[in-house]
C-alpha cells in the first residue's frame, strides 16, 4: 500500500470516535454544612440541571446523586450517568 494513503485512512478510521456524544463529565466537590464543617463519610443528595443559554433558560436536562463523601468530604461522580428526571444527556445541544 502507498506509504501516502496511511494518514488519511487512519484519519478516516479515528473520525468516527472523535464525532461520537459524550458520555458525561466528571464533578468534585468538599461537603461542607452550613457552619463550614466538612461532612465526613456522609451521604448528600445533588441535584444537577442543564439549560439553554443561562441560569434562567429552559431546563434541558436534570439529573439526580447520592454520593458518600470520603474522610476528608470529597466527594466524586459523572454528570450525565446520575437518576434522569428530565431530557436525554446523549441529546444535549451543547453548541446553545
Amino acid at each position: 500500500m502507498n506509504r501516502r494513503l496511511y494518514l488519511p485512512l487512519l484519519f478516516a478510521m479515528l473520525l468516527p470516535l472523535s464525532m461520537t456524544a459524550q458520555d458525561g463529565f466528571s464533578y468534585q466537590a468538599v461537603a461542607r454544612d452550613n457552619s463550614g464543617a466538612i461532612l465526613t463519610n456522609t451521604t448528600v443528595n445533588l441535584r444537577f440541571q442543564i439549560r439553554e443559554t443561562d441560569a434562567s433558560g429552559s431546563l434541558v436536562y436534570q439529573e439526580t446523586h447520592s454520593p458518600t463523601t470520603n474522610i476528608f468530604g470529597l466527594m466524586a461522580l459523572t454528570i450525565g450517568e446520575g437518576t434522569v428526571e428530565t431530557g436525554d444527556f446523549s441529546a444535549i445541544d451543547w453548541g446553545i
